[in-house]
């Protein structure tokens, strides 16, 4: 058996329609909710940690883990919210909880951050490194060896 009495607050309301002229953002209600934008920022994030990186993992969270100690805090942050918010992204109840004002800026600053890198300048910054801390153990190993041969009496 149905219910047929309709409530007051029903029962009084007139036709309501959207008034003519008003539009709503079209990429607030559509495509920014969709999982498939989410998937797209996380692979153009995911490609640039690759590329500017060298950073190669099956999945995006396995990529964020391995680059927790390149990154800065703030985007170690939002990496880990890009992260989570793929996984809420294929489950149409769980969608709802993305704050996308703030998946957006996560990926605003991963972007941002991931395009100022130059990636010729951290090979050469790295190859200096080694270099120099070749350097410092053949100069610590010849003070070493003067000293030996200072305290034998041979020099």
């Amino acid at each position: 058996m149905q219910d047929r009495v309709q409530h007051a607050s029903v029962a009084n309301l007139p036709n309501l329609r959207w008034p003519e002229g008003l539009r709503l953002p079209r990429e607030r209600f559509t495509a920014a909710f969709m999982a498939s934008d989410i998937h797209k920022q996380v692979e153009e994030i995911s490609a640039l940690l690759t590329k500017k990186l060298g950073l190669r993992a099956r999945t995006f969270q396995a990529q964020v883990h391995k680059a927790r100690r390149f990154l800065p805090r703030a985007l170690r942050r939002d990496l880990i919210y890009l992260a989570q918010a793929e996984s809420l992204a294929d489950n149409p109840k769980l969608h709802r909880m993305i704050d996308m004002p703030r998946l957006d800026a996560a990926h605003r600053n991963a972007l941002a951050y991931l395009d100022r890198i130059d990636v010729k300048q951290r090979r050469w910054s790295a190859a200096l490194g080694v270099a120099a801390s070749i350097a410092f153990g053949l100069l610590i190993t010849a003070v070493l060896v003067i000293v030996m041969l200072v305290q034998r009496g041979l020099v």
